[in-house]
């Protein structure tokens, strides 16, 4: 019995040690009334595998969703220090996580990042800033990133489509 016990809290530890960064940065902006948390649960995402998409794209897409156990993010729409707190979060995010993508212009910039276990991607974190805002988003669980793109435009999360720059890399 104590084996077992052993081993559910070494699993529970590692699995709050991989949420406890991003956790931790959404908790710093919960007091703050200039951001807008979203959160949404696998529950949720759950829910809509029992939707029937009508096109094909809808029904990869909704396969996509279906393997997705959660997704955060904070936005800020009037930060004036929109591209300090990209660089703290990429900060913050680098030693855990593998850049898979940076698309940086003029006028905003957006850095994807990636946790990996046995080949398959378990969390894709999507960093940004524009002119004035900020936005840090979380999705987990067992991510197709050919799919994410897709879910992106479909639910019209800013930044996203910026995925599509895979193709050209």
């Amino acid at each position: 019995m104590k084996y077992v016990i052993t081993l559910c809290l070494m699993a529970f530890s590692l699995v709050t040690f991989a949420q406890s960064a991003v956790t931790e940065y959404f908790s710093d902006y919960q007091e703050d009334d200039r951001f807008t948390q979203i959160s949404v649960s696998g529950k949720m995402f759950e829910l809509m595998t029992h939707i029937e998409g009508e096109t094909k794209e809808e029904e990869e897409m909704l396969k996509a969703i279906s393997d997705l156990d959660a997704m955060k993010m904070v936005v800020c729409d009037n930060c004036e220090n929109g591209y300090a707190m990209y660089k703290d979060a990429l900060k913050r995010f680098g030693s855990s996580y593998a850049e898979l993508l940076r698309v940086e212009n003029k006028d905003d910039n957006f850095t994807f990042l990636i946790r990996e276990k046995d080949g398959m991607v378990t969390e894709l974190v999507m960093i940004g800033h524009g002119t004035e805002e900020f936005i840090i988003m979380s999705l987990a669980g067992n991510i197709d990133l050919n799919q994410v793109a897709r879910i992106g435009r479909a639910v019209d999360i800013n930044g996203l489509e910026q995925l599509e720059h895979m193709d050209n890399k």
